[in-house]
This record gives C-alpha cells, sequence and structure tokens, in this order.
C-alpha cells in the first residue's frame, strides 16, 4: 500500500480550513498540521516536510501568502497550491513569480481539489527528476577531462565545465549567453587564418563535425594551444537541432610526444647509419693494423720504413678510438682492438 500524502493546509479562515481539512482527509490524504499565518507556514513546512502546501493568498499577519510560498518553494522545494477566492491582477502577476504548482478556486468541489493535487504532484515529480537528470548531466561534464561547451541553437554559449573555462579564460557565468565564436577562438596554426565555428555547421547541417588538424585555441589571455575537438549537436524528440555541444583537450603533449618519437627515429635511423659504417670501417681497421704489426715485426726498429709504419698504426689506432665512439653512440659494442690483432696476427703465423 502506497503512503499518504501528506499536505500542509495554510487558511486563514477557521471554517473553510475544517471543511478543507474534512474533504482532504476524505480523499486520502494526510494533514500533517494548519495554520493561519505565513510566519508559522513557514516554520510548519521545515518542520514537517509535506509533499504539498495548499496555501491562502490573503493570511493572517503580516506575510501573505505569496511571500510565505516564496520562501517555502526557494528554502525547501516543496510544492505550492495557492487557494483562492479571488485575485486582482497585480496579486497574479506576484503569484506567477513563485512558480506554484497549481491554483484552486474557491468554492471548490472534492473532484477539482483532487484534479490540481495530483496535478501538482506529478509536475513537481517530474520537475525533481529533471532536476536530477540536469544535475547528473552538469556532473558528468564537469568531470571528465575534455572541456565542454554547450550551446543554444542560436550559438549563444549555455554551459562550459571546468576544463572549458582553464582552456578559453572564461567562467561559465561570464561565458553565458555570449556568441561562441567570442569564448572559443581558435586560428589555423600555419596561416593563422580564423576557422570557421563549428558549431555553425552542426547546427546548419545537424551533422556530427571535428575540427582539422593544426588548429590553434586562443584563450581569453592570449595563450595559444593546439587542440583536437568534436561538436555534435543536441536534438528534441522531433530530431531538430535545438544547440550543440562541443567537446575539446589540449594536444599540447601529444605533440610533443609525436615530436620526440620523430626525433628519436631520427636518432636511431643515425645511429644504425653509424653502427653499419663503424663495422665497416673497423673491418678495414683490424687488417691495416694486423698487417702493419707484421711489417713492424719482420722490418725491425732498424728498417728505414719502420718509422712510417709506427706512424700508419698511431693512425690506425686513432681511428679505432673513433669507430669505438661511433659504436657507442649506435648502442654496439665494439670487439676488444688486441684481440682482433691478435687474431689477424695468428693467421699469418
Amino acid at each position: 500500500m502506497m503512503p499518504s500524502i501528506r499536505i500542509l493546509v495554510v487558511e486563514d479562515e477557521a471554517v473553510v480550513a475544517r471543511d478543507l481539512q474534512t474533504r482532504l482527509t476524505r480523499l486520502g490524504y494526510t494533514i500533517v498540521d494548519t495554520t493561519a499565518r505565513g510566519d508559522s507556514a513557514i516554520v510548519l513546512a521545515e518542520q514537517h516536510n509535506p509533499d504539498l502546501v495548499l496555501m491562502d493568498i490573503r493570511l493572517q499577519g503580516e506575510m501573505d501568502g505569496i511571500a510565505a510560498a516564496n520562501v517555502i518553494r526557494n528554502r525547501y522545494h516543496l510544492p505550492v497550491v495557492y487557494l483562492t477566492a479571488h485575485a486582482d491582477e497585480v496579486t497574479v502577476d506576484r503569484a506567477r513569480v513563485t512558480e506554484p504548482f497549481g491554483y484552486i478556486l474557491k468554492p471548490f468541489d472534492e473532484r477539482e481539489l483532487r484534479t490540481v493535487i495530483e496535478m501538482a504532484l506529478y509536475k513537481h515529480q517530474a520537475e525533481r527528476k529533471l532536476q536530477l537528470s540536469e544535475r547528473r548531466y552538469a556532473t558528468t561534464l564537469s568531470s571528465i577531462g575534455d572541456g565542454v561547451i554547450a550551446t543554444d541553437q542560436s550559438g549563444l554559449v549555455t554551459f562550459l565545465n571546468a576544463v572549458a573555462e582553464g582552456l578559453t579564460g572564461w567562467s561559465a557565468a561570464e561565458a553565458a549567453g555570449k556568441p561562441l565564436t567570442e569564448v572559443f577562438r581558435i586560428v589555423n596554426e600555419q596561416t593563422r587564418a580564423t576557422v570557421e565555428n563549428p558549431v555553425d555547421r552542426v547546427l546548419r547541417e545537424g551533422i556530427v563535425v571535428g575540427l582539422a588538424n593544426h588548429t590553434i585555441l586562443i584563450s581569453r589571455n592570449g595563450s595559444e594551444a593546439p587542440i583536437d575537438d568534436c561538436v555534435a549537436p543536441i536534438q528534441d524528440d522531433r530530431g531538430v537541432s535545438v544547440g550543440a555541444v562541443l567537446v575539446f583537450r589540449d594536444v599540447t603533449e601529444t605533440h610533443q610526444r609525436e615530436a620526440q618519437l620523430r626525433q628519436s627515429q631520427k636518432m636511431e635511423a643515425v645511429g644504425q647509419l653509424a653502427g653499419g659504417i663503424a663495422h665497416d670501417f673497423n673491418n678495414m681497421l683490424t687488417a691495416i693494423l694486423g698487417y702493419t704489426e707484421l711489417l713492424l715485426q719482420m722490418a725491425g726498429s732498424h728498417h728505414p720504413w719502420f718509422g712510417f709504419l709506427t706512424e700508419i698504426q698511431k693512425a690506425s689506432q686513432r681511428s679505432a678510438e673513433l669507430t669505438r665512439q661511433l659504436l657507442r653512440f649506435s648502442r654496439k659494442e665494439l670487439p676488444q682492438a688486441g684481440l682482433t690483432i691478435f687474431l689477424r696476427i695468428r693467421e699469418f703465423g
């Protein structure tokens, strides 16, 4: 069995209040309390937290029903239905500002009373669901790591999340109602030409649009950042575009990583080239050093060519050191020169 709807009755005429309480009880509602004053109504609303407040516009005391309803609506978010026998235009305008959930004109019958109450409760429930959905939507967009900007169908900004505020330099409050082109300034990185507002095309064609490469976002303070983004239409139940949502991110780190990767690839290619040259050169130096060593042994220190052979040996050894540096650069290992020469000498025994 569903719990009974709990209602606070605020009525300045005691007879009407008792009659209203009797009718509501007969309809299955629960009366949490009654009062004839606006200030008391506020206290009772906080105390009982009813599902609905039936509020007479004219009350005892200095605070009328409209003023009391305004406080209850803003402070406790409770639905208010006005009870009134007649009202002038000024009073109606004042009541309208408080966004009431219905009006019941005196005298009223039970069927009308029940209809207005049920419609007010349904409207309040739908409003709460909508508010919850909007809070979830806003929380989701605010918590993601990309910048998010939403616009209406005229391209005016309606929402910025914290990331978008940081990248554009605009706060959500300052950007609200501004044209997107004023908040989201983008240019081509190479030509510096202004890039077409992507939201215009999305609203015009109803399609998802992505920015071209080399797009730069210029923030409010003049700083620049390369960005990547996507814009999608916000459509109503009929498929008509009523706005757009722009999702974008700073790709500075991505560009830096790509540049580092390209540099690394270049260095790797240079290293491979240096390693290949060093290995080939090392093979030639091995032969030169080996034959030089043999000639020095055969010639002896008194031979006329001994000095020339010694210089060849020194030059070859310096070249071998250069080869080792090249191989270290290419992250390769060089066989020890002494072992290489020894093996060559043994070959020529």
